[in-house]
């Protein structure tokens, strides 16, 4: 029988600590990811870091503090000397006050931004991170995900979690700065989430496959 189970949250933020507190003990991280709750990107390609840390996403208002926020935040890690926040995109998704927020409210946390200059060099960045982390462990598969929409990245964001895999966004033109983040990383297998419409074969496909040494592609569609 399937069972499931329901994060009732007023708002986007906390269902979001509703899902944290559900999967993640207290005093259990040493890390947690902070995302904007006013757009998606960025969010997605967190899913992988994730898994990489240990560490769930909270979503931050950039427009109004939260302190539902900071007491999940002291939940997650208490009990831990240090604990590191990584805040997901620049200042235009997570403002400085909400940087200067958060850093106010705790104690022991060291940040780290990955203010990419857009979303997609947000999510090549946190990818990098996710194989500085991971050193050896660090996989040779990767995930791929239309940059302008967010319904494939969402429902790739457990497998990415799971198996520590880095979620990417791609333009549908090709993309040059992808390909040479792919053979930074080291990656051999590259999924496409997503039909030829969201991702192009040939920018997805053959292009890729072509300026990438070793790379392997499959697609996965409903379509």
């Amino acid at each position: 029988n399937e069972t499931y189970a329901r994060f009732p949250g007023s708002d986007r933020y906390l269902t979001a600590i509703l899902a944290a507190q559900s999967a993640y003990p207290a005093g259990s991280c040493t890390s947690v990811i902070i995302a904007t709750g006013a757009n998606y990107p960025d969010a997605l390609a967190a899913a992988g870091l994730g898994g990489a840390a240990n560490a769930p996403v909270l979503l931050v208002n950039p427009a109004r503090s939260r302190a539902e926020v900071i007491t999940e935040i002291k939940r997650l890690t208490q009990g831990q000397p240090s604990f590191k926040l990584y805040i997901m995109g620049g200042t235009a998704a997570v403002p400085t006050s909400s940087e200067s927020w958060l850093k106010s409210s705790l104690t022991g946390e060291s940040v780290e931004r990955f203010a990419g200059t857009d979303r997609y060099h947000t999510a090549r960045l946190v990818a990098a991170k996710m194989k500085s982390l991971l050193g050896g462990s660090f996989g040779t598969k990767a995930l791929l995900v239309p940059g302008m929409d967010f319904t494939d990245g969402l429902i790739v964001g457990p497998a990415a979690y799971s198996a520590k895999a880095p979620i990417l966004l791609t333009r549908p033109q090709s993309d040059w700065e992808l390909a040479g983040t792919l053979q930074q990383l080291g990656t051999t297998e590259l999924v496409l989430c997503g039909s030829t419409a969201a991702l192009p074969a040939a920018s997805a496909e053959t292009y890729l496959k072509g300026v990438v040494p070793g790379l392997t592609t499959v697609r996965s569609t409903s379509s």
